[in-house]
């Protein structure tokens, strides 16, 4: 498994999520678990939490409350759009925000962040994982 153990020591990092797959259940809409708690663990500890979403633009609208509701932290919010080149967005988004580092679940998405936009980014497997990535919780 990649760690980070500079991500504990340097504070603060600029972590990037994509929305959903990642942080919310696609059809459910509800968090993935542990979402919630490592995101209030890596915000606590002063990291800055990026989110990059492809929705829809019909769908924007009900995003924050969303996150509201759920407690969802983060320091910037960004629509991407769901036509086009969604990824060479994110990679600006990324880029704007300076971001230390992307997590997706589409290997696509990754590959082409790390390939085309030289920016580095994870595979989404769980939260447990971003977790012990990120030093906040030891292995589970």
């Amino acid at each position: 498994m990649v760690t980070f153990p500079a991500i504990t020591s340097m504070v603060p990092w600029y972590l990037g999520f994509d929305l959903d797959g990642v942080i919310l259940h696609p059809s459910s809409q509800r968090p993935i678990t542990g979402a919630v708690d490592v995101l209030n663990g890596l915000f606590d500890s002063g990291h800055r939490i990026i989110i990059a979403t492809a929705r829809p633009w019909i769908l924007w609208w009900t995003i924050e409350p969303l996150l509201n509701h759920y407690g969802i932290p983060r320091h910037a919010l960004y629509k991407v759009g769901s036509l086009g080149d969604t990824v060479r967005r994110k990679a600006a988004v990324l880029r704007l925000e300076k971001a230390a580092v992307y997590v997706d679940n589409k290997r696509t998405t990754i590959f082409r962040l790390q390939r085309e936009f030289q920016i580095p980014s994870i595979l989404f497997t769980s939260w447990q994982d971003i977790a012990v990535m990120f030093g906040l919780r030891e292995e589970w």
